[in-house]
């Protein structure tokens, strides 16, 4: 059967995301990601891919590292979402890096951010 190794990779990560703890939505806006770093703070724009109540995943062309703590400001409508996660996966792809950003329901900025979000991609649906 064989094939491109990157499409094989692109299959399993789709079968994977479909097995997610909770819904993914596309998204559909820009943001900007900051990070700590050594000389101050490091900034990029990036895309964002998708949202879940668990998880950002944005595509960047200057990754963070796995690990890091890293800001995304991120502009719904009329209101600019401020919200401060983990990085707990980069995947490098050959148009960027996509960086997933772990979000939890129980803080406050996060679930205020899904929730937007969420309501923001329903009412482009109607």
């Amino acid at each position: 059967m064989g094939g491109n190794p990157r499409e094989i990779m692109v299959k399993q990560k789709i079968q994977t995301a479909n097995q997610r703890r909770s819904e993914r939505y596309p998204g559909r806006t820009y943001a900007s990601l900051s990070t700590g770093g050594l000389a101050g703070c490091d900034q990029a724009f990036c895309i964002v891919v998708d949202v879940s109540r668990h998880g950002i995943c944005v595509r960047t062309p200057q990754p963070p590292k796995k690990g890091q703590l890293a800001t995304l400001r991120i502009g719904l409508e009329e209101e600019v979402h401020t919200v401060s996660a983990r990085v707990v996966r980069v995947l490098d792809l050959d148009t960027g890096h996509d960086v997933g950003l772990e979000l939890h329901p129980d803080n406050p900025s996060h679930l205020r951010f899904y929730q937007a979000f969420e309501k923001l991609y329903r009412k482009t649906l109607s």
